[in-house]
């Protein structure tokens, strides 16, 4: 089976900086909530930040018990 190469005119997929194009985010921050996760990323080139909501599929918790909600 064959691969398809992206081709030029395809847009990039995954995260990316808006300011410098950079595919390489650290995670500052993680905070939870029932039914998503929110996460503050930092690009590693220019520090510019971003927040990414991430929404839980499939019914799992998504922290470890005990550990308390953070207020939004």
């Amino acid at each position: 089976m064959k691969t398809s190469s992206p081709k030029p005119t395809d847009p990039p997929r995954g995260l990316v900086c808006p300011r410098c194009e950079c595919r390489h985010f650290e995670v500052v921050k993680i905070s939870h909530a029932v039914g998503y996760v929110r996460r503050r990323r930092a690009c590693r080139h220019c520090g510019h930040r971003i927040t990414t909501t991430e929404r839980i599929v499939g019914g799992g918790s998504p922290r470890p018990k005990g550990l308390p909600v953070d207020p939004i």
